[in-house]
């Protein structure tokens, strides 16, 4: 694995936590429950997040360090956040609210777009 694949798949959060948010947005108009096409995107997000963390974690492994600390720690550890943050939505909670998956995935895409950041960053270095 390497960093640029991983940087690939972080686009791939990204975007789809985007996408996934904005549409559970327009949902909430409509209805606070979800849809099960909507539920699935919101398990496909968490899946891919998933993905990218073991990736980062492989990397990690190797020695390959995103940025100067103490920014690589905070690389690594706000996609665990966002991540817990999703499981919550999909497990912890008793009625699942649309907006609820809207706030979730757009967290997501926040994390994502502060770890490209991150990682542009380290690169300078």
């Amino acid at each position: 694995m390497t960093g640029s694949e991983h940087a690939v798949v972080g686009l791939a959060v990204l975007l789809l936590n985007l996408g996934v948010g904005l549409w559970a947005v327009f949902a909430g108009r409509v209805s606070q429950a979800p849809t099960r096409p909507l539920a699935v995107g919101f398990v496909l997000s968490l899946v891919l997040l998933t993905f990218q963390i073991m990736l980062g974690a492989d990397l990690w492994t190797q020695g390959l360090r995103p940025a100067p600390s103490p920014l690589g720690e905070i690389h690594v550890l706000l996609p665990f956040v966002a991540m817990l943050y999703g499981l919550w939505v999909l497990v912890g909670t008793r009625r699942v609210r649309v907006s609820q998956y809207a706030a979730s995935t757009l967290f997501t895409a926040v994390v994502a777009i502060v770890d490209v950041a991150i990682g542009q960053i380290g690169k300078i270095h």
